[in-house]
């Protein structure tokens, strides 16, 4: 996970920097396509697991006429992450960030397909294998303590969940100006984020209030520094919503992100890899968490 968060760090700081000559770790392109490839037919078997794509459409063509099996790409995971581990780095951390960033999302990958063909893990099971890392686990005394602060907060005879309730209500965001609250939110992110990252030129994005969905908002990364924000209305928006909707979403969450991997690594090295967004993957906890 320290490679993950290296590599993420050297995208970020990139903004700020030129681009260098980068032959050795071109010797990994033929494997990182590979990858790109597993990530788009494993795809064809589970709808959601393809977040984001926008590599060359003839390869997302080619696994939907293939059609591998579940089996065929276990195995070719297997495969592709042994050779991953097994490249020689020679001493290049750059290279080892990019060779540990493949090799873990194959890993993960391969995982995925598994619970897919039917294989049973344990939540930490699951946890360690698809995304990296394992959740800490709190005593009760923990949440006591959590559940004090609160009271001393919000003081009253009530239940505290009632009296959260309340206190929540009144920063409630009509239905009618939720679109225009959620829009100016994310703008003044996008102002904020601008006084520290130079962003894309030409990075934008579409907002669309929808209904009928299992989640408060969704961010679909569509290439070329341009993103769709989804907020589903059927939950109470507030204020607060809107501006952690526009940090989390937006900037310098999801769209930034997604932009600046784009700009740094996709166009600028030519890290093909960087052109797909699978959901399940170690990379999608260094997304959620910079996004929070």
């Amino acid at each position: 996970m320290r490679l993950l968060v290296g590599l993420v760090i050297i995208a970020v700081t990139a903004a700020c920097s030129e681009p260098e000559t980068e032959a050795p770790a071109a010797s990994l392109d033929p494997l990182a396509e590979r990858y790109v490839r597993l990530v788009l037919a494993l795809g064809v078997h589970d709808e959601y697991y393809v977040d984001a794509y926008f590599g060359p459409p003839q390869w997302r063509d080619q696994a939907g006429a293939e059609a591998k099996s579940l089996q065929d790409i276990i195995a070719a995971a297997a495969s592709l992450a042994e050779e991953l581990r097994a490249f020689d780095v020679a001493g290049d951390e750059r290279l080892r960030l990019r060779q540990d960033l493949l090799a873990s999302n194959t890993e993960s990958l391969g995982t995925v397909a598994r619970m897919r063909a039917g294989e049973r893990l344990s939540f930490d099971e699951e946890s360690r294998l698809v995304y990296g890392f394992v959740a800490p686990s709190f005593p009760v005394e923990h949440y006591d303590e959590v559940l004090q602060e609160l009271e001393a907060l919000l003081p009253g005879d009530s239940a505290l969940h009632e009296r959260i309730h309340e206190f929540e209500q009144q920063f409630r965001v009509p239905p009618e100006t939720a679109e225009a609250v959620v829009a100016a939110g994310i703008e003044e992110c996008r102002e904020r984020t601008l006084q520290h990252l130079a962003l894309p030129a030409g990075e934008a994005f579409d907002l669309e209030m929808v209904s009928g969905n299992p989640w408060g908002a969704y961010n679909w990364y569509k290439g070329d520094f341009k993103s769709l924000i989804q907020v589903e209305t059927s939950r109470p928006i507030s204020v607060f919503h809107a501006t952690i909707l526009g940090c989390h979403e937006g900037y310098p969450g999801h769209h930034a992100f997604s932009s600046l991997l784009e700009q740094h690594y996709l166009r600028e090295r030519g890290w093909v890899e960087f052109s797909v967004i699978p959901l399940h993957s170690p990379q999608g906890v260094i997304f959620e968490g910079s996004g929070n």
